[in-house]
């Protein structure tokens, strides 16, 4: 005699799972091509980290359509802590040779150094050389500052996309 117990089998978990994947599937990846900091570190060496990119305190959205021979958008990069900032940007030693870095006052070179305001979003530049390959993806850092705080991201890139077109170039 089988004195089995039962019920409604998987379908419990079942449906559980299918919920949990409509849920997932509904969110999405989030934002793309905007980029923040991680995590940050504070006076009392405590460390934050951002819920997600399109959250943090310092966003970063770098351009993905830059055009080799011209001056592109490298990043735009937005404070929306709560006091100014100094902040970073420099190509990465192994991105140095495809252009100078400008914040559209002349090169300034590998490194750009500026004041950003609450709430300011501020474009950094860069001069392409006229030799940078379609797909190419130049790598930069950038770090950001002010009396209590001091936030780093590494690794970041924009793309060079021959066959994007847009305002975020101008011949140079």
């Amino acid at each position: 005699m089988n004195r089995g117990r039962r019920g409604r089998g998987g379908s419990g978990r079942t449906a559980t799972v299918a919920a949990v994947l409509l849920v997932c599937l509904l969110i999405g990846p989030g934002p793309v091509g905007l980029q923040a900091f991680q995590t940050g570190a504070l006076d009392r060496a405590s460390s934050l980290e951002t819920v997600d990119d399109g959250s943090g305190g310092v966003t970063i959205e770098p351009y993905h359509g830059m055009q080799s021979g011209e001056t592109c958008m490298l990043a735009d990069l937005s404070n929306g802590l709560g006091s100014t900032l100094s902040v970073t940007v420099a190509l990465r030693d192994d991105a140095t040779q495809y252009g100078n870095l400008t914040l559209g006052s002349g090169n300034e070179g590998n490194e750009v150094t500026f004041s950003l305001a609450v709430g300011a979003t501020e474009r950094v530049e860069i001069d392409l050389a006229s030799d940078v390959s379609d797909g190419t993806a130049v790598g930069f850092d950038v770090n950001a500052s002010d009396e209590s705080v001091a936030v780093s991201a590494a690794d970041r890139s924009a793309t060079v996309n021959e066959s994007r077109t847009g305002t975020e170039c101008s011949s140079t």
